[in-house]
C-alpha cells in the first residue's frame, strides 16, 4: 500500500482529529484571507468613490479667488486637439425652501458648460435648468417640481479682506423648481478633492451663474480630460484678462496698466518692471483727513508717484516726506480747502487693515486701544497742482468696488467705516466736479511704504507708449509669470486621486496584523490537535517501524495525512474570508458605522489576498504540524511500541538549558528596544512596533513559565502537599501542550486588553485641558466672515448685542478652502490637508487643550505655552504647525519633528514643521499655523470661517439659535464641542471594539484548547484517577484536582497577556492621558470568570462515569 494512500486512509480513520485540524486551518485562512480582502474592499471602495467624482478629469485649473476667461478655454479647444476642456464656476452656499423647512449650510454651486456632462459621460440638461445631486436630494428628501432658494457670496474685484474692497454682504440668490436631480454616474458627486462624504451639488448653465455672480464671461476653474502639456498650454496662451489685467488710454504717451483687483500683485509688479525697465508704478488710496492746524479736509484721495507721473503733471517728484497739494486746498475752509501754502506742514490720516476688516486709524495720535500715541505722519508741502490741470482730470485711481457708481462722496460703499457727517458741500462739489482726482501727490517709494499691504504695493503701472507692441508684451510677461504664481493651482485630478486611495490607511495590513494574534492562535490549536493524535497513535506508528517503514516514511504519513486537512480548511478558509469580509462590511454599515460615517463600502477581492491567504496559512501551519511530530519521528519502533500514550512525552528532561535563559533574555529586551523605537513612529509602522513589542514580551513570559514549569517538576518532595500545589506540579507533565494553551489565551488577552487601553472616553468643557480647549462650540461658516464679531457695534449690526465679551467670546481661525479633512473621518489620504490660521496668543493665555508631545524647547525662548511654538521663527523659513495625534500619526502617517509640503498661495512650495501634537482635540483633521504665517503663505485668503466659541450662557439652546440666525446667509453651523469630539472618539472606539472581537475569538480559541486538553488528560490518565477513587478520593476531590491543573494555566495565559500588554502600551496609552482603567478592569474580571465557568464545565464534562472501571481496564 502507497504511503498517499496510508496517508488518506489515516485522514479518514481518524476523522475526528481531522475536521480539528481543518476548522483550526479554517480559522486561520478566513481571518487572514477577510483582513486582507477588507483592505481590498476598502481600496476599491475610495478608488469607486474618486472615480465618480472625477469622472473623466485629469487635470484642473482651480483659480482661487481670481477669475479666468472663458475665452482662453474656447481658445484651448480650438488649438488642441483631443483635449475636452470645460470652464466653471463654483461657489460655496447655503439652500433653503422657501417655507425653511428644509436647509443646508454647505452646497457647493456649479454653473457648468456642456463639456462638463461631457467629462462625466452625461447628456447635458439644456440651456435652462436647476438641477441637485441625488446625495442632496436623499439628504433633505427633496424631489423634481420643488421650489429651492440658494444663496451665495457674490465675489468682489478683490478679496473683502483688502483695503477698499466694498461692502463684505453681498449675497447673491437664485431661487427656482428642481428640474433634475444628478446620479453620481452623471456627475453628481463632483468634488475634485478627497473628502469621505459626498458633496452636495447644485448645477446650474454657466451662463446663468456667471450672470447671478457679476463674472460675465469668466470661470474659476478649467477641467481637462487630459495631463501632458496642459499646465504648458495654458500658460503660453493666458491674456491680459486671465490675470485680471488692462490697459486703459489716460495718460498721453503711456499706457497705463490697471488691475480688476485693484491692488496688482507685487509678482506682476515686479515682471512687469523686469521687463520693462522704464516703467512706473502708482499707488492711490484714500486719506481720511488732511490737516492743517486744526483745518480738515474728509475723504481725499492721495497717489504716490514716480518721476514719469510727476512729469505728466508738470512737476518733479516730491521728496521723502514732502508732498504736492492739489490747488483747491489753497482755498479757505469755507470753499472746501484748508489756505495751504508753500512749505506748509500738514497732518493725514487713514485706515489700515488689521485684521480682516478691522480697520485703525493711523495719523490720529492714539494707539488701537485708544491710548495716546504718537504716530503722526506729516509732510512739508513741496509745490501745488493747479486742480484745472488736465492731466490731473485724468483718471490716477483704480476702479474702487463703488466708486463708478456713486452718485455722491457720502454715498460711496467703500468697506470702510467713513464718518459721512464730516463730508460739507464744497466736499461733494469737488466730488461733483472732478470726482476721486488725488488732492494730494506723495513720495512713490514712501506711499507704497504706507499704503501697500499683502494684496499689492501698487494700483496702477506706466508702461512708455513708445515703441511698445501688447502682443509683445503680453508675451514677454508670460515668460516671467506662471498662473500657479498669482495663487491659481494646477492640480493633476487623476493622479491625485490615486494618491488619496493608494496612500490611505492600510486596512488589510492593519486588520491582518492585529489578527495575527488570532491566527497564531487557531495554528496552537493546531498543534495541540495533532499532538494529540501522535501520541495516541504510538502502537500504530511503532507497527509501522516494525515492518519496515523508515523514520522518515512514517514522519511523510503523517505530514501528507495532516496535509489533507491543512489544504482543506485553507481552501474552506478562502469561502470563510470573504464571508468574513462580507460580514465586516455589513457590520460597518451598521452597528459599526461610526468608524465609515458617509460611504458605503463595496465589496472587493484581489487574486493575491486569496493566494497569500490559502497558501500562507498552509506553509505555516504544515511548520506547526512538522513540529508536532519531531520528537515522535526520532523514537525506534521498539521505543514507540513499548511506550503508552500516557508515559510518552512525560519523561521529560527536567534539565533547564541555557538557551532557554538566553531565548527569554533575547525576548525581553527586543520587545524593550521595539517600545523605544515605537515612540519614534506614526501610523500602521506605530500599530506594528506596538504589538511587535508586546509579542517579544509575551513569548519572554512564556519562556520564563517554561522554566518555572520544568523548575516545579524538579521538586520530588511529594510530602504534605496541597491539592493546588500537586496540580499546578502536574502541569508540567506536558511542557509543549501547557505551553500552547497558555500562548493562546495570552495572545487573545493581550489584543483586548491592549486595543481596549487606548479607548477614549467622555471629556468634559470644565477643563481647558480637555479635548474642548474649554469651548462650548466649534462652529463653523459656509461664507466668511470677515467682520471682528468680537467688536460690541458689529455685534449690533449682526443683532447679537445682547451678549457681553464675558458671557459669548469668538476665537475665529483662518481655513484654507479647496483642501481636505485630515482625520479619522476621511480614509482617503489627505494630499492637500486643511490649515487654519489663528493667533496664538489667547489660546496659549487660556492654556486651551492638552499636548501630547513638543519639540524640544529651547529655554532662550521663553515659551509658557507650546501655542507660542506656532510664532517660533527657523532660518530656512520653515512654518511651525500644530496638528491633533491622532490626524497627523494616522492620517498623515507624520510624527513630531516631521515636515509636510504644501504649496502655498504664490506657487511656491514651502515645508511646514510639526511643532506639537494636540491630543485628542476637537480641531483633529486641521493643521494650525499662526495668523501672520497664513497670510504670508495665502494673502488672498479672506475672512474667518472656523470659531471656538467661550460663552457663559446657560440657555445653550438660545445661544445656538441666536447666532445661527443672525449669521444665516454665511451658512454659520454651531456643533457642541463635546458631541464633535465624540463624534471623533466614536471612530477611535469603534476600530478598538473590532479588534476587541479578533482578542476576544483568540481568548474563546485558547478556552476551547484548555477544554480540548481537560478532555485528553482525564482520558490519558483515567488509570490514575481510578486509582486516586480507589484509596478514597472523591469526586469532589478529583474534580478539584483537575480544574486547578488548567485552571493555572489558564490563569497564567491571562496574567501574560494582561502584563504584556500593559508594558507595551505604557509608552503611548499612559504618556498623557489615563487609560480607561475600570473598563481594563472589567475586561480582565470577566475574562478569568468566563475561563473559569469554561473550565468547571469541561471537568465536570471530562471525569463523569465510572472512574473505578479505569482500573479494570488496565
Amino acid at each position: 500500500m502507497s504511503i498517499l494512500r496510508l496517508a488518506f486512509k489515516g485522514f479518514i480513520y481518524n476523522w475526528r482529529l481531522s475536521i480539528s485540524l481543518i476548522i483550526g486551518t479554517f480559522i486561520a485562512s478566513s481571518i487572514l484571507t477577510g483582513s486582507l480582502l477588507v483592505g481590498d474592499s476598502v481600496k476599491k471602495t475610495l478608488s469607486a468613490r474618486a472615480n465618480e467624482r472625477i469622472g473623466l478629469i485629469k487635470s484642473a485649473l482651480i483659480c482661487g479667488d481670481r477669475f479666468v476667461t472663458t475665452d482662453l478655454v474656447k481658445t484651448l479647444n480650438q488649438k488642441i486637439d483631443g483635449y475636452t476642456l470645460s470652464s466653471s464656476l463654483r461657489f460655496p452656499g447655503t439652500l433653503s425652501t422657501p417655507d425653511k423647512t428644509k436647509r443646508s449650510n454647505t452646497i457647493k454651486i456649479n454653473g457648468v458648460d456642456q463639456n462638463f456632462w461631457t467629462l462625466f459621460g452625461s447628456n447635458d440638461f439644456g440651456s435652462n435648468y436647476l438641477a441637485i445631486n441625488r446625495t442632496l436630494a436623499n439628504q433633505k428628501k427633496l424631489q423634481i417640481g420643488d421650489r429651492i432658494i440658494v444663496k451665495f457670496e457674490i465675489p468682489g474685484q478683490v478679496s473683502k479682506d483688502a483695503p477698499l474692497s466694498g461692502e463684505s454682504d453681498k449675497i447673491g440668490s437664485i431661487s427656482g423648481n428642481i428640474t433634475h436631480i444628478v446620479d453620481p454616474s452623471q456627475g453628481g458627486c463632483f468634488n475634485l478633492f478627497a473628502e469621505q462624504e459626498r458633496p452636495l451639488n447644485i448645477f446650474l448653465p454657466l451662463t446663468e451663474l456667471q450672470d447671478k455672480s457679476d463674472k460675465l464671461k469668466r470661470c474659476n476653474l478649467i477641467l481637462s480630460n487630459e495631463v501632458e502639456g496642459f499646465e504648458e498650454s495654458i500658460n503660453k496662451n493666458w491674456s491680459l484678462g486671465d490675470i485680471e489685467l488692462r490697459f486703459r488710454p489716460t495718460h498721453k504717451g503711456f499706457k497705463e496698466l490697471v488691475s480688476e483687483r485693484v491692488f496688482i500683485s507685487d509678482k506682476i509688479e515686479s515682471s512687469i518692471k523686469s521687463k520693462n525697465p522704464n516703467s512706473e508704478s502708482v499707488i492711490s488710496y484714500l486719506i481720511n483727513d488732511i490737516k492743517k492746524d486744526s483745518l480738515t479736509v474728509p475723504y481725499s484721495v492721495g497717489t504716490g508717484i514716480g518721476n514719469s507721473a510727476a512729469k505728466i503733471l508738470g512737476l518733479t517728484k516730491p521728496k521723502a516726506n514732502e508732498v504736492i497739494l492739489n490747488s483747491w486746498l489753497k482755498q479757505k475752509e469755507l470753499d472746501g480747502g484748508i489756505n495751504a501754502e508753500k512749505n506748509d506742514l500738514i497732518n493725514i490720516t487713514y485706515f489700515a487693515v488689521k485684521d480682516s476688516r478691522e480697520f485703525q486709524i493711523i495719523g490720529d495720535g492714539l494707539d488701537e486701544n485708544g491710548h495716546p500715541f504718537n504716530d503722526t505722519v506729516s509732510f512739508k508741502v513741496s509745490n501745488f497742482v493747479n486742480e484745472d490741470n488736465g492731466s490731473l482730470s485724468m483718471k490716477w485711481v483704480p476702479d474702487f468696488p463703488g466708486l463708478d457708481t456713486a452718485k455722491n462722496l457720502a454715498s460711496w460703499e467703500s468697506g470702510m467705516p467713513l464718518d459721512t457727517t464730516k463730508i460739507r458741500d464744497s466736499d461733494e462739489l469737488y466730488w461733483d466736479k472732478y470726482r476721486s482726482a488725488p488732492k494730494a501727490f506723495f513720495n512713490l517709494e514712501q506711499a507704497q511704504e504706507l499704503w501697500g499691504n499683502r494684496f499689492g504695493a501698487c494700483t496702477s503701472i506706466l508702461i512708455p507708449s513708445e515703441s511698445f507692441n501688447t502682443d509683445g508684451f503680453i508675451s514677454s510677461l508670460r515668460e516671467e509669470i506662471n498662473l500657479s504664481d498669482l495663487g491659481m493651482s494646477f492640480n493633476a485630478i487623476q493622479e491625485n486621486a490615486q494618491s488619496s486611495v493608494n496612500d490611505s490607511l492600510d486596512f488589510g495590513s492593519l486588520f491582518a496584523s492585529l489578527s495575527g494574534f488570532i491566527i497564531i492562535s487557531a495554528f496552537l490549536l493546531c498543534y495541540v490537535f495533532a499532538s494529540f493524535s501522535v501520541e495516541s497513535r504510538t502502537v500504530e506508528l511503532g507497527t509501522y517501524g516494525a515492518i519496515g517503514f523508515t523514520r522518515h516514511q512514517i514522519g511523510k504519513i503523517l505530514k501528507i495525512e495532516f496535509l489533507f486537512s491543512l489544504i482543506l480548511g485553507s481552501l474552506l478558509g478562502a469561502f470563510g474570508g470573504s464571508i468574513y469580509t462580507k460580514l465586516a462590511l455589513l457590520g460597518f454599515s451598521s452597528i459599526w458605522s461610526g468608524a465609515t460615517t458617509g460611504i458605503e463600502f463595496i465589496y472587493g477581492s484581489d487574486p493575491s489576498s486569496f493566494a497569500i491567504g490559502v497558501f500562507g496559512i498552509i506553509i505555516f501551519s504544515y511548520i506547526v504540524i512538522s513540529l508536532s511530530i519531531r520528537n515522535i519521528t526520532r523514537k525506534t519502533p521498539r521505543e514507540l511500541l513499548a511506550t503508552d500514550s500516557v508515559s510518552l512525552g512525560s519523561s521529560i528532561d527536567l534539565k533547564v538549558k541555557k538557551s532557554k535563559y538566553i531565548y527569554m533574555f533575547i525576548c525581553f529586551f527586543q520587545g524593550l528596544l521595539l517600545m523605544i523605537l515605537g515612540k519614534n513612529l506614526e501610523g500602521i509602522k506605530l500599530a506594528l512596533t506596538f504589538y511587535g513589542s508586546g509579542f517579544m514580551f509575551l513569548l519572554g513570559f512564556i519562556f520564563l513559565f517554561a522554566i518555572r514549569l520544568k523548575k516545579r517538576r524538579e521538586n520530588h518532595n511529594l510530602d504534605l502537599m496541597s491539592t493546588v500545589q500537586i496540580s499546578t506540579r502536574n502541569a508540567g507533565r506536558r511542557v509543549n501542550r501547557s505551553l500552547a494553551v497558555i500562548s493562546t489565551v495570552a495572545l487573545g488577552v493581550f489584543l483586548v486588553v491592549a486595543v481596549n487601553a487606548f479607548r477614549l472616553g467622555d471629556d468634559t468643557t470644565e477643563s481647558n485641558q480637555s479635548g474642548t480647549g474649554g469651548f462650548e462650540f466649534f462652529s463653523e461658516s459656509t461664507l466668511p466672515i470677515y467682520e471682528n464679531i468680537n467688536d460690541l457695534g458689529i455685534r449690533d449690526q449682526f443683532g447679537i448685542e445682547e451678549y457681553s465679551l464675558s458671557q459669548l467670546k469668538f476665537f475665529p481661525f483662518r481655513r484654507l478652502v479647496n483642501s481636505e479633512e485630515a482625520s479619522c473621518q476621511n480614509l482617503n489620504n489627505a494630499t492637500n490637508p486643511r490649515i487654519l490660521g489663528t493667533d496664538p496668543i489667547p489660546l496659549a493665555a487660556r492654556n486651551s487643550f492638552r499636548f501630547s508631545s513638543t519639540i524640544d524647547i529651547d529655554d532662550s525662548l521663553n515659551i509658557d505655552s507650546p501655542w507660542m511654538l506656532l510664532n517660533k521663527k527657523f532660518d530656512n523659513k520653515t512654518i511651525p504647525i500644530i496638528g491633533d495625534q491622532a490626524s497627523v500619526m494616522w492620517a498623515l502617517k507624520k510624527k513630531i519633528g516631521d515636515l509636510i509640503e504644501v504649496i502655498d498661495g504664490n506657487g511656491n512650495l514651502r515645508n511646514l514643521q510639526i511643532v506639537a501634537l494636540l491630543e485628542n482635540s476637537t480641531l483633529q483633521g486641521n493643521l494650525i499655523i499662526s495668523e501672520n504665517n497664513f497670510l504670508e503663505m495665502y494673502p488672498n485668503t479672506g475672512g474667518y470661517q472656523t470659531f471656538l466659541i467661550d460663552s457663559n450662557i446657560e440657555d445653550k439652546q438660545k445661544l445656538s439659535n441666536d447666532l445661527t440666525k443672525a449669521f444665516e446667509l454665511r451658512g454659520f453651523d454651531m456643533i457642541d464641542s463635546n458631541v464633535r469630539l465624540a463624534n471623533y472618539s466614536t471612530v477611535q472606539n469603534t476600530y478598538i471594539s473590532i479588534f476587541s472581537v479578533l482578542g476576544g475569538l483568540g481568548v474563546l480559541l485558547g478556552t476551547v484548547g484548555v477544554g480540548a486538553i481537560i478532555a485528553r488528560s482525564v482520558l490519558e490518565r483515567r488509570s490514575e484517577l481510578s486509582i486516586m477513587r480507589a484509596i478514597g478520593f472523591n469526586k469532589k476531590n478529583i474534580h478539584t484536582y483537575v480544574l486547578y491543573e488548567h485552571l493555572y494555566l489558564v490563569f497564567i495565559g491571562i496574567f501574560i497577556g494582561l502584563i504584556s500588554s500593559l508594558v507595551s502600551v505604557t509608552p503611548s496609552a499612559f504618556s498623557s492621558s489615563s487609560p480607561p482603567f475600570n473598563l481594563l478592569i472589567i475586561i480582565t474580571i470577566s475574562i478569568t470568570v468566563g475561563s473559569c465557568v469554561f473550565c468547571h464545565i469541561a471537568t465536570t464534562l471530562s471525569i463523569k462515569g465510572n472512574l473505578i472501571q479505569g482500573i479494570r481496564s488496565q
